[in-house]
């Protein structure tokens, strides 16, 4: 009986991933032929369209595919598959030492000049051999650890295999991201689309029926079929790029000029993982200080609401991580296209990410109530600030690119790995000290605010930036549009408030949408 279930479990899973592509497609195409091809806000948002598309169906597939965990291995395979997955995440973000980022620089930064002259050839090929090298020592790690890590993890040694396999998941993880970087690099946006998008559903359609035939025993050797798939699909499509690029990776350069090349990316990368490093390292203090001052409901509260409100502008930062670092990258050399550039960005984040945020401040109730149970009513207050919190981090975003494609890695270690960590820490820690539950989404603003404040002086008095008129004008009025989201849903009681609510909303969208029509000059269908 479980065998019709799950074929037709396949055949929605695919209905549903093609069905999302071709509506991809569609507004991929119908926004390309509607711009302007010479205006580079067209080319910023063309960019964050095709990275938001892709991220949205893989975060689909992710929801399919949890689904199809939950159906046929139930709440304790769930759990399985979580904590597998979570570890297998630690390990790439420590084992990788941040050479997919360095990589994607350095190939950005002189792709378009020495594509011809051999650097970028050698480039791929030392990444590819970082790659190896930290991908090998990762599986090797895993497999004499594996017991280790089975006790520590799932407190007993009956996953020791699991974990044995699970090194060379994080190997062919780490490969497919190093190729993806490539991509990045050389700013193939629609083929690294592609990759994305055919890698998550093959990947998909190849787990299901392993989660149905063999059960729990099924997940890490699911993981590494997908993680197979995905690297597979981006090595092929990575190496046509090259190919009709001119480009031979390595070509006649001797292994010790690859490895110096290596050493200098693996450099740059291991600052990078530092940094990332710190920043779990003092999140995990701040939740420990948080359930010993206060409760672990209010912990879960905190983590809920935090989750939801990063994933509400998920889409906008890994555009920007994925397009928008390429391309101020490969301007960075030439000031007044670099300005121009930042200046853009940040323009059309801000048009973007403020509907967003008075969208979540106004409809918190409803997002925790489909989302989570009625038992996080709590946690919506803490999402209205950590939304409008989440705002003003998008406007930090374009500004903390700058110093990575500056190549400042003693800058950037120092800022984000120490100075803003401090600041969240403090402000988490006083602000929940101060006002409570409350306190840890006022934090947000805080903290946000901080990083923006930071950076701009940062970039303003070390690189001589400056926002444009454009940017001057629009950034209060859509902090403005934020502030009195958050007005009405804590100020103004009863049916006012509702009225207000919706008020807000509809002019925040139709002042984004005005100067998003004017930048981009799309044409409207009536």
């Amino acid at each position: 009986m479980l065998l019709p279930v799950c074929m037709s479990a396949i055949l929605f899973s695919f209905n549903i991933g093609l069905s999302l592509f071709a509506i991809f497609v569609f507004i991929n195409k119908f926004l390309v032929l509607a711009g302007n091809e010479s205006n580079s806000y067209s080319n910023i948002f063309r960019g964050m369209k095709i990275f938001g598309g892709v991220q949205a169906f893989q975060m689909a597939v992710s929801l399919l595919r949890g689904k199809f965990v939950a159906m046929f291995l139930g709440p304790a395979g769930m759990g399985v598959s979580s904590l597998f997955a979570s570890s297998a995440s630690a390990i790439q973000q420590l084992a990788s030492l941040g050479v997919p980022l360095a990589t994607a620089r350095e190939v950005a930064l002189k792709y378009d000049e020495e594509k011809k002259s051999g650097h970028i050839a050698m480039v791929a090929a030392a990444s590819r051999l970082a790659t190896f090298i930290t991908g090998a020592l990762a599986t090797l790690c895993c497999l004499a650890a594996s017991r280790f890590l089975s006790l520590l993890t799932f407190g007993s040694d009956e996953q020791a295999f699991g974990f044995a396999i699970l090194g060379a998941v994080v190997w062919l993880q780490m490969a497919g991201a190093n190729e993806i970087a490539l991509m990045q690099g050389m700013r193939e946006l629609k083929r690294l689309g592609r990759s994305s998008v055919t890698g998550a559903a093959v990947g998909l359609c190849l787990a299901v029926p392993m989660y149905y035939l063999w059960g729990t025993a099924s997940i890490v050797p699911a993981m590494l079929v997908m993680a197979a798939v995905m690297f597979v699909i981006c090595r092929y499509n990575c190496g046509r790029a090259l190919r009709l690029a001119g480009i031979q990776p390595g070509g006649n350069a001797k292994l010790g000029e690859i490895w110096n090349v290596s050493k200098s990316l693996l450099g740059f990368g291991v600052i990078i993982t530092l940094a990332g490093t710190i920043t779990q390292t003092c999140i995990y203090f701040t939740n420990v200080i948080i359930k010993s001052i206060g409760t672990i409901d209010e912990l879960g509260y905190y983590s809920a609401a935090m989750s939801i409100s990063n994933q509400c502008v998920t889409m906008i930062f890994t555009a920007m991580a994925m397009d928008y670092f390429p391309r101020l990258t490969a301007c960075i050399g030439r000031r007044a296209e670099w300005l121009v550039t930042v200046r853009r960005q940040a323009e059309l984040v801000a048009l973007v990410a403020a509907p967003i945020a008075v969208s979540v401040v106004i409809a918190a109730p409803f997002v925790v109530d489909v989302l989570l149970t009625e038992t996080f009513a709590p946690a919506i207050s803490l999402l209205q600030w950590m939304a409008a919190g989440v705002f003003l981090r998008s406007l930090s975003y374009p500004l903390g690119y700058v110093i990575l494609a500056k190549g400042n890695k003693m800058l950037y270690l120092c800022l984000e790995g120490i100075l803003c960590n401090i600041v969240f820490v403090a402000a988490t820690c006083g602000a929940y000290w101060l006002w409570g539950k409350d306190g840890l989404g006022i934090a947000s603003i805080i903290i946000y605010g901080a990083d923006m404040l930071v950076y701009y002086c940062i970039n303003r008095f070390v690189y001589g930036f400056s926002y444009g008129t454009g940017c001057m004008r629009k950034l209060p009025v859509l902090c403005g549009f934020v502030t009195m989201s958050l007005i009405s849903v804590f100020l103004i009681k009863g049916q006012a408030g509702i009225i207000v609510c919706w008020l807000v909303f509809a002019a925040v969208c139709a002042y984004s949408l005005w100067h998003l029509r004017k930048m981009l000059k799309m044409k409207i269908i009536k």
